[in-house]
């Protein structure tokens, strides 16, 4: 793997995932929630969880700790404001490019965390996706993708191909 790209995900993963729980915790302590709102607010105490595990696990074995990188990153592709349901997630830094009733934005934030999740609160409409994760994403499909594909050749193929060098001495004139 890519040292910088490991050291990006581990910034991303490890330290926005426990700036994301740092950030659960504190509304905990300082609103009074109903139990459904616990409930949601917990889960994504559990998600910021899961990016630091995936960054733990990409320090002590990087094939599964990609894996569950590729899964963390996906998580944070979509962001969704609609009048019924609003989720935004993420972690580490993000560039999100959406578009909105009020027409085409975006936003850039770097070293930091960010949740936010409604049910039926009644907000317009606004469509998007954090390119930094999609990036990482790519990036990661490519990773799994090149570095779990050995080239095999199977027992039927490999006895087609003859035990002599391709180029005899007799070919080349001597």
């Amino acid at each position: 793997m890519n040292k910088w790209l490991k050291i990006v995900l581990l910034l991303f993963q490890i330290g926005g995932g426990l700036l994301g729980i740092v950030l659960v915790g504190r509304v905990f302590l300082e609103v009074n929630m109903s139990p459904i709102v616990m409930v949601i607010y917990a889960g994504f105490a559990i998600v910021f969880g899961f990016g630091v595990l995936a960054g733990v696990v990409l320090i002590k074995k990087p094939r599964l700790g990609l894996k569950l990188s590729l899964i963390f990153q996906s998580i944070q592709i979509p962001i969704i404001i609609t009048p019924v349901l609003s989720y935004i997630l993420y972690t580490g830094g993000f560039l999100s490019v959406y578009r909105s009733e009020a027409g085409w934005g975006a936003d850039f934030a770097f070293l930091g965390s960010r949740f936010y999740f409604y049910l039926f609160r009644g907000e317009p409409w606004c469509v998007g996706v954090n390119i930094v994760a999609v990036a990482l994403f790519i990036i990661l499909v490519r990773e799994i993708w090149f570095k779990e594909t050995p080239m095999k050749i199977s027992k039927s193929e490999s006895s087609n191909i003859p035990d002599q060098p391709l180029l005899s001495a007799n070919w080349r004139g001597r």
